[in-house]
């Protein structure tokens, strides 16, 4: 009954990269010291000037975090949008793109498609 106790746990909080029309889009899960690094950038961070950026329909279009409580940040272009189940929706400023650069570095080795580059 252990196993399935952390295989729940090993789920609570993932990943995904939107990269694909029409396919899955790869997705990871998080270990509990790379959700307690974004989380800390996450309050670090200013509120945006700006709103949610809208991606191009093809090729990347941002990173998302899904938390175990159902947040979920959306990651692209320097900006972030938290979305919190009860309709609560904060933006902030990603300078740098360090919050989007730290989340896609934490994908697993070969989850990418080959010749994927970050911030086409």
């Amino acid at each position: 009954m252990g196993t399935s106790k952390s295989s729940k746990r090993e789920g609570a909080w993932s990943a995904e990269a939107c990269l694909f029309s029409g396919r899955a889009n790869p997705t990871w899960n998080l270990t509990d010291e790379q959700v307690r690094r974004l989380l800390k950038l996450w309050e670090l961070m200013e509120p945006a000037s700006r709103s949610e950026l809208h991606p191009p329909p093809l090729g990347y279009r941002g990173v998302l975090l899904k938390g175990s409580d159902e947040r979920e940040w959306r990651v692209y272009g320097g900006v972030i949008t938290l979305k919190k189940s009860g309709g609560d929706v904060q933006t902030r400023e990603d300078h740098g793109r360090e919050f989007e650069k730290v989340l896609l570095s934490s994908a697993p080795h070969g989850i990418m498609p080959p010749g994927f580059v970050q911030f086409q």
